[in-house]
């Protein structure tokens, strides 16, 4: 939604806009998706990883990350708590 320059403030949905985000996030969904089935004929997935579902969570994995960086998150931060989650994981 964007406020389309007339100044009351009101946002309105743009289609145009909504049409090519779409698209782009489709194809590179799909995009991952084929990679990841080729690797797993190729013996190279780990069992039980279905290729579209990875595809889409790797997805939302990207893109809230790229919400989370523009908060202002030290970088620091967030290597600090991937080491710990690491150190936890590895210790179970």
């Amino acid at each position: 939604m964007f406020d389309r320059g007339d100044g009351d403030g009101t946002c309105r949905a743009d289609t145009e806009v909504e049409k090519r985000i779409r698209r782009f996030f489709t194809t590179m969904e799909a995009r991952l998706a084929a990679a990841l089935a080729r690797a797993r004929a190729e013996g190279e997935l780990a069992d039980g990883v279905e290729p579209s579902s990875a595809a889409r969570v790797r997805s939302c994995l990207l893109e809230g990350l790229r919400v989370l960086g523009k908060t202002g998150i030290d970088r620091t931060e967030w290597q600090t708590q991937s080491t710990h989650d690491s150190t936890v994981s590895q210790s179970r």
